[in-house]
């Protein structure tokens, strides 16, 4: 009787214990549950908020005028936040918006020369490939709640965690002038032609002329008509570079590169004698300017020679060079003559024999 009394009060001792253990697990679990559940909601919550602000930006950015792959790949790069703030506090040009658009969407046309593989994938992605849905968030926190071991919470807690994007994978910021944007005003526009005219003036061989606009303000143009063409266009190349978010250079420094390739245009058009200054050269002007303000080892002038195809010097038809490398000129256009050749002749061989006459 003792040991059976003893073997049953031992058996009922790890019952307790066993019970007191498991009551011990799922109180700790419950505690668990009581500070996991509530923070992972305040997590999900917030990143929920930040979605929705993500996406805010990206509609706001469209109501810019930016396109949407351009907005959300500027929400992607982290640069939105800047361009909304610019926008909302700046007058700025429509054409500013619409080149920036298209400079971002180069970065993501696998066609282009500019692609951005991480980026073209980053703004194909969306805003919430990383965010658990509604439906899910219930169901996951029903199985956390409902959860009788650690391993089931565990495993509930995993599906709702909300993922951060990878810093391996997230794309770089895009290049470009954020300084751009602002509408030119009339009065700069004017300032800007004046500066370029008194600039040109003397390069292209012509005098300064100057008139008084409706608003008191005075402005030059140039004396020779064909070259005032000149000075027009090239004034409004320079403004679309001054709205142009893909020049990366400061205005000055546009306005400097553009007065450099007018100087080499009129030093090849004085040089060559086959070519005058036409308008119509300067068609080529905005090719040539965007290849210099690119590439700072660019030469214009010899740019200016492949548009202008400018022929290698001819020789004169009347001028020809002799055996001896001197040069000879006919006069009256008769070059039907033979020439003496420079080398000495051999003397004739002569007999004793026979009489000199017979020789």
């Amino acid at each position: 009787m003792g040991f059976w009394a003893g073997a049953n009060a031992f058996l009922e001792e790890k019952e307790a214990q066993k019970i007191k253990r498991e009551e011990f697990l799922i109180e700790q679990l419950e505690k668990t549950k009581s500070l996991v559940i509530p923070e992972l909601i305040a997590r999900l919550d917030k990143k929920n908020e930040a979605i929705q602000e993500r996406k805010s930006r990206v509609a706001l950015g469209q109501q810019y005028g930016l396109s949407r792959k351009a907005a959300l790949a500027l929400e992607k790069t982290g640069q939105l936040e800047f361009e909304l703030d610019k926008l909302d506090k700046k007058d700025v040009s429509a054409e500013y918006i619409r080149e920036l658009s298209g400079l971002i969407e180069n970065e993501l046309d696998p066609e282009s020369p500019d692609y951005d593989e991480v980026l073209a994938k980053a703004v194909s992605a969306g805003l919430q490939t990383d965010m658990v849905s509604d439906d899910d968030r219930l169901e996951g926190l029903l199985s956390a709640i409902s959860a009788t071991n650690e391993e089931e919470l565990n495993e509930a807690l995993i599906n709702l965690l909300p993922t951060e994007e990878s810093e391996t994978i997230k794309p770089a910021r895009i290049d470009y002038n954020i300084y751009k944007g602002g509408k030119v005003k009339d009065t700069d526009r004017v300032r800007l032609r004046n500066d370029i005219a008194t600039r040109i003036a003397p390069m292209l061989d012509t005098e300064l002329v100057s008139t008084t606009n409706a608003e008191g303000i005075t402005v030059f143009q140039l004396k020779d008509a064909t070259k005032n063409q000149i000075l027009l266009q090239v004034t409004d190349s320079i403004l679309d570079k001054y709205i142009d978010p893909g020049v990366l250079q400061d205005d000055s420094l546009v306005v400097a590169e553009a007065s450099d390739i007018i100087q080499d245009y009129s030093n090849l058009i004085k040089n060559t004698p086959t070519l005058d200054t036409k308008p119509e050269h300067f068609q080529y002007f905005e090719d040539i300017f965007l290849t210099t303000l690119g590439n700072s080892q660019s030469n214009s002038t010899e740019l200016w020679k492949q548009y202008l195809t400018v022929p290698d010097t001819e020789l004169d038809p009347l001028q020809h060079t002799h055996d001896n490398g001197t040069t000879h000129t006919h006069a009256g256009g008769d070059v039907s003559h033979e020439h003496s050749s420079s080398s000495p002749q051999p003397e004739p061989e002569v007999d004793p024999t026979v009489d000199e006459n017979l020789q």
